[in-house]
């Protein structure tokens, strides 16, 4: 009888290959000839915030970079960040934010979260949206991200009877990517207000 054969060489490269498809890598240099790049967990500008619209750089954010300054800006119409005026794909039309929100309408219905807990969709005028030039914009405690408009967010439930007293925010858009609320508080409430450090008031 034949020995089995050494599959360590096979479970390596399917490692790998998992790896890699979990985060693809650029083959060549990060930024095409045209500046634009792919934002991966590896990049040097991952998780910083952009200095022309104040958002954090995320994993597959499309940005540019000033082959002059060096400086790394969002390519995301929605963001109106480095898209200019006079490009027609810059403006983030009102048909393509309203069926991100009949889909995020959609995911909520099919998956709502445990306890009834109130989502809440960001509009543009939200505070915890990052604003231009913000140095200290509000982060999410499950991925440390900037909140964008048009996000679903749970606003913390420390205080039910006074939903307004605590206005910090953590993502629930899973069609975002960002389930930070299922992440961080898969029991569907709170204890203690993990922003405020107050016991939460009873229902």
């Amino acid at each position: 009888m034949n020995p089995p054969p050494d599959m360590s060489d096979e479970t390596a490269a399917f490692d790998a290959g998992m790896a890699d498809g979990l985060d693809p890598q650029p083959t060549g240099a990060e930024f095409g000839v045209d500046g634009q790049g792919v934002t991966h967990s590896s990049s040097t500008w991952h998780h910083r915030i952009c200095t022309t619209c104040g958002n954090s750089f995320r994993r597959n954010d499309l940005v540019i970079r000033d082959a002059t300054t060096g400086r790394v800006q969002h390519l995301d119409p929605a963001l109106r960040c480095a898209a200019t005026d006079a490009d027609p794909a810059a403006s983030w039309d009102e048909q393509a934010e309203s069926e991100a929100s009949a889909f995020a309408a959609g995911l909520l219905e099919t998956w709502p979260p445990r306890n009834g807990v109130p989502v809440t969709r960001l509009p543009r005028n939200a505070w915890q949206v990052s604003r231009p030039g913000s140095t200290r914009p509000p982060l999410c405690q499950g991925c440390a991200h900037t909140f964008r408009a048009g996000e679903t967010v749970v606003i913390c439930p420390c205080n039910p009877h006074d939903p307004g007293e605590c206005r910090t925010a953590i993502h629930r858009d899973p069609g975002m990517g960002l389930p930070c609320w299922e992440q961080t508080r898969p029991e569907g409430y709170v204890e203690v207000c993990p922003w405020r450090l107050v016991r939460v008031t009873p229902r």
